[in-house]
């Protein structure tokens, strides 16, 4: 098990991994309970490993020769038997796994499953020879002799040795099941059922069994493992422990051989959009984007000959700009259609047509936002040619990963949008993204404390003591703690304890707004569970689990500022006869950037927080992309990496604009010297830091799902260093942009993410400045939103 049997397992699943790795096994299976949630985490530590992880190197160095196996399977726990591990040993088998966790699961009520033995053995029949079995004690004869004519040969019970009398007993009593039961099937075999990959994680098991339980350390008593022993052994150790029976380790390699099956075998497709006749995918999606084209970057000539009522908002282009739009068109739709992935651009463009014919209005962000095939097909408003966005930051042929659109909606009717794609691709075919609900800093103290038993007040008085700045101020300064009520060695023992239990699992939620659509039902890919809310039910997988495995993903999300918006742009209309759409609303107003450098923007979007409005007189925004730079700076990346002062201080003539290195200044120009989005970051790393793009490309998603361990972020340290002092850059520069990194974990903004929300930053401000009656009925219209409560 792993910690994704929610307070059970005792080490995250690539922890288990990567130290089978370090002692020379050949493989290792992964059975958490009841469910499939951690079973990616486990092929990436296996298949995919990150070039940042220390520990990955190290395991490396000790690691056998030959392919590292790994399989997974599912505890499962019906309510009128002892628990059965299932592992398929084919893609099909892993289907019918899959569909019987969504069968017992849907109907339950969340963290809950609704199975019988029945329903296993019932799946036996089906699954002829495709799912294992293996019975976990306390054993009953009579379901067991079932299971054997169920399952046949592919029964084994499994045998433990963990120096407990329990287990002990339990062994004899298979070796009595085996001379039993031995010639029809049943055949026994050595497991160490691991709760922890090393022994020093028992305290911290122990922790997470009286959270399950909801008791203290001292109310546990034999809820408790009664030793350490539950953990992965070196080899030598098991041939001594198994040295009477080593035909049970040799079954393990048996049962081994007839697991074939690997997550690497899931084959996703999209689903095929309805098609004019005739027409192709990739022939339909060139339509849209030549329409777009015409559309976003007219010529004068076409301006001048449109009627009245079909009146263009956007400017003319010059020839120029219109045949760079049309060659990155070219390259993107090239890009598109070699990948097939036609048919997801053709969804998102279908679902926002869905809501443009209602009045919903909507825009795309993120990495999307990169593209002109968004721009053109109506996903996004920002135009990727003028900001010079850089397209392989959203797809890259090397990278091969799906493609992620985030899509904002009108928080009121963003429920119009999500029934509509229920409708149109059923329940069996689109299924909403999981988020793991983790223990954070505040979370993990208090959890633990009242494991430990410390009283409710003094709990609060910690908490209140480490403040915003986390458990390292707990660490790191002298406290009197005798006002904790407790000894020393108790409160490091605390400490340590809820440092080491951040990051954990504690239960599942609900993506905002991912959805995976699929061609196939999405229970062939993943198994699907009710959520608490009503009619929506999640995958068991997150979002960079999704991203592993190559499944696309739409994100429907919701913002408060486009309802206000909309309702301010129909009240201008019908109260004072003033028509706009976002795309008419007048740019570059001066009368609104002097309201935004006085720091007049309490309501508007984005920068109505008190830091925002602390820089802004400092900052003092003058043109759009300044807003973009806004948006981004009072963020913990540039923050904790020390870049907002010195970019006031550049800007403001203060100081000079110098780059560490000549091979930045391209880079880093345009914020005068200071990286402040992500993708200046990245960029940066490759070009003086010696890390290839697929390696930036990567850090990138290491940083944001493998921040909170230790040896990954020291590992992606030294490298940063040691690239940077080999262009001959000192340490200083380099630990500042490691900070930077760090900054970016906790939260960042990509540029194309930053202008989106410019965009909208801006047109709340132009309405705030100009129409402040209906700017204010609006927001008051559209609660709960934004930084403020409606008084």
């Amino acid at each position: 098990r792993s910690n994704f049997s929610f307070l059970i397992g005792g080490s995250h699943t690539d922890e288990m991994v990567l130290r089978a790795k370090q002692l020379g096994y050949r493989g290792l299976a992964l059975c958490d309970v009841n469910g499939l949630y951690g079973v990616v985490r486990g092929y990436q530590a296996a298949e995919k490993p990150s070039h940042f992880d220390a520990t990955q190197i190290a395991a490396h160095t000790a690691y056998n020769e030959g392919r590292f196996r790994y399989h997974l399977g599912a505890e499962l726990t019906p309510f009128d038997a002892s628990a059965v591990a299932l592992l398929p040993t084919s893609k099909d088998g892993y289907t019918r796994l899959s569909r019987l966790i969504t069968r017992v699961k849907r109907p339950a009520a969340k963290g809950r499953l609704k199975l019988s033995l029945d329903d296993i053995l019932e799946e036996a029949g089906h699954a002829t020879g495709e799912l294992l079995a293996m019975p976990l004690p306390p054993w009953n004869m009579k379901d067991l002799e079932k299971m054997v004519d169920a399952f046949g040969d592919r029964l084994y019970l499994p045998v433990h040795k963990d120096s407990t009398w329990e287990s002990i007993e339990l062994a004899r009593q298979a070796i009595q099941i085996e001379r039993r039961l031995g010639p029809s099937g049943l055949k026994l075999f050595a497991t160490q059922r691991p709760l922890f990959h090393t022994p020093e994680r028992k305290p911290l098991h122990d922790v997470l069994t009286c959270l399950h339980h909801g008791v203290t350390l001292h109310e546990a008593k034999t809820k408790l493992t009664l030793n350490s022993e539950r953990y992965l052994r070196p080899l030598d150790e098991l041939r001594l422990i198994y040295r009477d029976r080593p035909d049970l380790l040799h079954r393990t390699m048996e049962i081994s051989d007839r697991l074939q099956f690997s997550l690497s075998e899931l084959r996703y497709k999209y689903p095929q959009e309805a098609l004019p006749f005739g027409k192709t995918s990739f022939e339909h999606l060139r339509e849209l984007v030549e329409k777009g084209l015409a559309w976003r970057y007219p010529d004068q000539e076409s301006l001048d000959s449109a009627s009245s009522a079909q009146t263009n908002p956007h400017p003319p282009a010059t020839k120029d700009v219109r045949d760079k739009a049309r060659k990155q068109a070219e390259h993107e739709l090239t890009l598109i259609r070699d990948l097939e992935y036609e048919d997801y651009f053709l969804t998102l463009h279908d679902i926002c047509q869905f809501a443009h014919a209602r009045g919903i209005l909507h825009q795309g962000r993120g990495s999307a936002a990169n593209s002109i095939v968004c721009y053109t097909i109506g996903l996004t408003a920002i135009d990727p040619i003028r900001l010079g966005l850089l397209f392989e930051r959203f797809i890259s042929r090397e990278r091969a990963e799906p493609p992620d659109i985030d899509i904002d909606f009108e928080h009121e009717r963003r429920e119009e949008v999500i029934q509509y794609i229920y409708r149109k691709y059923g329940a069996s075919h689109a299924a909403m993204v999981s988020t793991t609900i983790c223990f954070r800093s505040r979370m993990a103290l208090r959890e633990v404390s009242k494991v430990m038993g410390v009283p409710l007040e003094k709990i609060d008085l910690l908490v209140k003591t480490m403040g915003r700045e986390g458990l390292s101020q707990l660490l790191a300064t002298p406290f009197d703690i005798a006002k904790f009520g407790m000894s020393e060695e108790k409160f490091r023992l605390i400490l340590k304890l809820a440092n080491e239990i951040k990051g954990f699992p504690r239960h599942l939620g609900i993506h905002s707004g991912g959805f995976v659509i699929a061609h196939e039902p999405v229970v062939d890919l993943v198994p699907v569970e009710a959520a608490t809310m009503t009619d929506r039910y999640v995958i068991q997988w997150n979002k960079d689990d999704v991203a592993t495995l190559g499944l696309m993903k739409i994100d429907i999300l919701s913002l408060g500022m486009l309802s206000a918006i909309r309702k301010s742009l129909e009240l201008l209309k019908s109260a004072k006869g003033i028509s706009h759409e976002l795309a008419t609303v007048p740019q570059e107003d001066p009368a609104t950037y002097a309201m935004i450098q006085k720091a007049d923007t309490i309501g508007v979007f984005q920068i109505e927080s008190r830091a925002q409005m602390s820089l802004l007189p400092r900052l003092k925004p003058k043109t759009w992309y300044d807003l973009v730079v806004q948006v981004a700076i009072v963020r913990p990346g540039p923050i904790q990496g020390g870049m907002v002062h010195p970019y006031l201080r550049r800007r403001a003539g203060q100081d000079k604009i110098t780059y560490a290195h000549p091979r930045l200044e391209p880079i880093l120009a345009k914020t005068m010297g200071v990286p402040i989005f992500q993708e200046q970051v990245m960029q940066i790393v490759v070009a003086v830091a010696g890390f290839t793009p697929g390696e930036a490309d990567e850090l990138r998603r290491v940083v944001s799902s493998a921040w909170r361990k230790k040896a990954v972020m020291h590992g992606l340290r030294q490298r940063l260093v040691n690239g940077m002092l080999n262009n001959g850059i000192g340490v200083e520069y380099a630990d500042q942009i490691y900070k930077v990194i760090e900054g970016f974990a906790e939260y960042g903004f990509p540029e194309s993410h930053a202008a989106s929300f410019a965009l909208l930053t801006y047109i709340s401000c132009w309405m705030k400045c100009h129409h402040p009656d209906i700017f204010a009925i609006s927001i008051l219209n559209s609660q709960p939103m934004g930084f403020y409560p409606p008084r």
